[in-house]
């Protein structure tokens, strides 16, 4: 699972897939600096197995997908073949 901040600086995570639209189901996206933001999520997945089990499984299968080495090489050849 994925914690990330709301912050400009983090644009390129949230590009990569931790958007709101994912936003507890498979990580979290928190306000920055705000510590009941990212302590109240937490302690519902501390407190709930189900939920803390049925995030992680799609954190996993979100990353099993969108960052398989099949997936990733194209893309990287897509970017040289964009340059060449």
């Amino acid at each position: 699972m994925t914690i990330v901040t709301e912050r400009q600086s983090n644009q390129e995570w949230r590009s990569a897939g931790v958007r709101r639209s994912r936003h507890r189901r498979s990580g979290l996206l928190v306000p920055e600096r705000d510590i009941n933001g990212i302590s109240h999520p937490l302690r519902g997945l501390l407190t709930n197995t189900e939920r803390r089990v049925a995030v992680g499984t799609e954190a996993e299968r979100f990353v099993r997908h969108r960052f398989d080495v099949r997936r990733q090489t194209f893309e990287l050849e897509g970017i040289y073949d964009s340059v060449l």
